[in-house]
């Protein structure tokens, strides 16, 4: 299976999980009623979401991220000593 199609997994089945919460049950139903929405509209968004393909996430990555705007940063003691490697 691929680093793709894990993260998908397990994204829905957070979203699974996180309906069996009585507050957040609560909040998505409000949501819905408020956006004129069938509670139907999780499970479209989860089918949604296992149908994304790598394709679909390089779009919408060259889309959304400009590589110009990213730091990299470098972080820790870079005078600290290495240990002696062990023969």
């Amino acid at each position: 299976m691929s680093e793709l199609e894990e993260g998908k997994k397990a994204f829905v089945e957070s979203r699974k999980a996180s309906r069996g919460n009585d507050a957040t049950l609560a909040s998505q139903m409000s949501q819905h009623l408020l956006n004129k929405r069938s509670y139907e509209y999780e499970g479209e968004l989860d089918k949604k979401l296992l149908d994304v393909t790598l394709e679909d996430v390089s779009k919408g990555m060259k889309a959304l991220v400009d590589p110009a705007k990213i730091a990299t940063v470098e972080a820790g003691d870079f005078n600290k000593k290495k240990p002696e490697e062990k023969k």
